[in-house]
This record gives C-alpha cells, structure tokens and sequence, in this order.
C-alpha cells in the first residue's frame, strides 16, 4: 500500500492546488473498472495497475496504467501513459493521446490519435489525424485526414481521406488502400505498393539523408551534447549526493511509480504554473516554477539513466560509474533507434523526474542512505581476521621490573 500511498498524496495536492483538477473525479486503485450500466459524469483522473471501461465517461479519462481497454465511451479525450497495451474498441469522443507499448484502435475516434508506442493497429475509424512515433503501423481502417509521423515499418491498407506523409524504414501499401491526397515518404527504399492500391495524388519517395556537412555538424552536436550532459550529471550528482543518490535508488526499486510520480508532476506543474501566473501574487512563485520544467526536461533523465548502468554494473562502479555507464548506453540507445527516442527520452524524463520528487519527500522526512559517488574498498576476509584477532582497548603487558625474577627463584628455594 505504500506505493499507492504516494500516488494518493501527488493527485491530493494537484487537487487542492489546481482548480482545474478539483472538478473531476481522482481515482487511485489496483484495478479500474467501469461498468456497461454505469456513467461518470466528470472528467476522471486515474492511476492503476490496469483499467477497462465498458460504461461511460461524460468528459476526459486521463490515466496512467497497465493495459487499458476502452470498450465503452469516452466522450471527451483519453490521455493514457501505459506500459502495456491500449484498446479503443468503443467510442471516443475527442483524442487519444499518449505513451503506450501497444495502441489498438478497433473502435471510432472522433479527433486525433496521437502517440508514442512500439505497435499502432488502426482498424477502426479515425474522424482527424494520425500523429505518431512508433516502430510498426498497421492502417486497414479509416482515417478521414492525414498520417504524419516517423515509423520504421508501415503497412496501409484502408481508407485515407488526406495526405501521408512519414520517415521509413519499409512502406507497404495494400489492395485495399484508398487515399484521396499524396503519398509522401521518406524512405532508403521504394515502397512495396499494390497494384490495386489508389492513390489519387502524386506518390513520391524523398531521400532520407543529407550531405555530408550535415552529417558532420550532426554528429560534432552529438558528440558537444553527450559530454556537456555527461559533465553536468556527474556535476549534479556531486552538487546534491544525497538527495541524488536517493532518487537513483528509487529508479531502481520501484521504477513504475517514479515514471507514474514523473508524469503526474509533468501534468500538474504546467497547469500550476499557468495557475500562478494569471495571479499577480503568484508570479514569481510561478516563473520559478516553470524555470524548474525546463530544467527537468533537459536533466531530469540523470537519475534514471544512473538507475540503468547502476544495474547493470550491479552497483560496482558506485553513482558515477553507473552515470557514465548508463548515459553511453541511453545515447546510444537514441542514436541507433530514431524512430522511439522520443519514447525513450521522454521514459527517462518522467522516471528520473519522479524518482527525484520521491527522494525530495524521503529526505523531508529524516531518512537517508544510498550510494557513494565512488566505489568504496571494502575489507578483505584476511584483514577482517586480523582485526578481529586484537580485541579493541588491547594493550601489551608490562615488562617485569628488574629483579623480580630473582626474588621469584629465591622465594621457591626458601620454601623447598
């Protein structure tokens, strides 16, 4: 219970804090379920291990979960953080937006779907735009405007009533497709097309590399961004050791709650500041506030990222080894896989984000711990017995006064 216990205190204060938050319902539990005979009149907000809705909800569903099923109707927008899979076989009556593994639109959207995920199925109805980042698409419904976005493998094979415009890897079109605008694609191949596909534009394939003066400044920024990133974690990790050292520690235990904690804060902390600046009194509480976000936004990955190489050295190269273990791995991680940097840049945000407000509000409360910033030597067994060998306070006997022994031999010869 102690892990929902921290989500209830994030979604209390964003309550009492934000008046836009205060009008609808905050839920926090293990499973959400809303039933087919049920109607929740207000916007909800939601964190959960996992949530299937088969009623309805008569405004917003904003939640952060496991897997996620919509079979019944969200009239407003469905605003999701999941690390598993998103079913929309119901109805939405805005968009959907958000970070999953998996989103599956089955059902209608009345908006946009716009998304982070690893695989997007669109086999439903979609009323706008398809705005994504994904390693697969599969399109065999309708989507009545424009798929824009960066997708590694592509397969369309349903109605698009505007343009396509994507970088990727691969592009199939099927026999079933039907686009009323152009096919636009950025691609290091042509696309594999059907001859029953129709395309009532132009279909055009871009090239996906530039000179090679943009590739050399690209990689001279990389390479500046990775060592200006990695000097100041290794810089912050110094500055605030205990507090970071705390936070890299909750990355580790329990990393679904600080991604939870972190997406919660990046909610809130806009709207608060938007709150505070349309008042006159609040203003410099509310620049402050918003300097703190973009700070986070550029360093808010160094917990997490420490949380990472930290694991995988198994704690042997202490904070700052794990630091510059993890951060090459990230940046690599970025690098080699374009079409999900987004998530996984965002991932770490919310996750070393959270684990920070986290460690905030342990060390509030007096507790401490974490490690070093160096890897420590620890004793040998060899010397840990010779410590033990020599009690503490051990002194060495006094040598015998002169003539004493004498007396001794002298004393035993009278008694004989």
């Amino acid at each position: 219970m102690r892990p929902r216990r921290w989500l209830i205190v994030a979604l209390a204060v964003a309550i009492l804090s934000l008046p836009a938050v205060a009008f609808g319902v905050v839920v926090s539990t293990n499973v959400y379920f809303v039933e087919a005979d049920v109607t929740e009149s207000e916007d909800v907000y939601v964190v959960a291990s996992s949530a299937r809705v088969l009623g309805t909800i008569d405004g917003d569903l904003v939640i952060a979960a496991g897997d996620v099923t919509v079979a019944g109707t969200v009239t407003g927008d469905l605003v999701v953080a999941s690390h598993g899979a998103v079913s929309v076989s119901g109805d939405v009556g805005g968009s959907v937006r958000g970070v999953a593994r998996e989103v599956r639109v089955s059902g209608s959207v009345a908006d946009d779907v716009a998304v982070t995920a690893v695989t997007i199925d669109v086999s439903g109805s979609v009323g706008r735009d398809v705005l994504l980042l994904a390693a697969s698409i599969d399109v065999t419904g309708s989507v009545d405007r424009d798929i824009l976005g960066r997708v590694q493998t592509a397969k369309l094979d349903g109605g698009i009533g505007g343009d396509v415009d994507v970088l990727v890897g691969s592009l199939t079109l099927g026999p079933e497709l039907a686009v009323d605008g152009d096919v636009i694609y950025r691609a290091g191949s042509d696309a594999d097309v059907s001859s029953s596909a129709e395309v009532a534009g132009s279909l055009s394939r871009l090239p996906t590399t530039g000179s090679f003066v943009v590739r050399a400044v690209l990689l001279f920024v990389n390479v500046i961004h990775l060592l200006s990133f990695a000097f100041a974690g290794l810089l912050l990790l110094w500055l605030f050791h205990p507090t970071m050292a705390a936070a890299v520690g909750e990355v580790e235990e329990r990393p679904f709650r600080a991604i939870g904690l972190g997406l919660i804060t990046l909610v809130v902390a806009p709207v608060a500041v938007v709150v505070l600046v349309f008042s006159l009194i609040g203003i410099p509480v509310g620049l402050v506030l918003l300097l703190l976000l973009v700070l986070s936004l550029f360093f808010g990955p160094i917990p997490a990222v420490t949380a990472l190489g930290n694991k995988l050295l198994r704690g042997r190269g202490a904070l700052f080894g794990g630091f510059l273990f993890g951060v090459v791995l990230w940046r690599g991680a970025l690098w080699l896989l374009p079409w999900v940097a987004l998530f996984i840049y965002g991932l770490s945000v919310a996750a070393g984000l959270g684990g920070f407000v986290a460690a905030v509000y342990t060390r509030r409360r007096g507790e401490s711990g974490g490690e070093p910033l160096v890897p420590v030597r620890t004793t040998s067994p060899d010397d840990a017995e010779q410590v033990d060998a020599v009690p503490a306070g051990w002194e060495p006997p006094l040598a015998p006064a002169a003539g004493s022994l004498d007396d001794r031999d002298d004393d035993e010869s009278e008694g004989a």
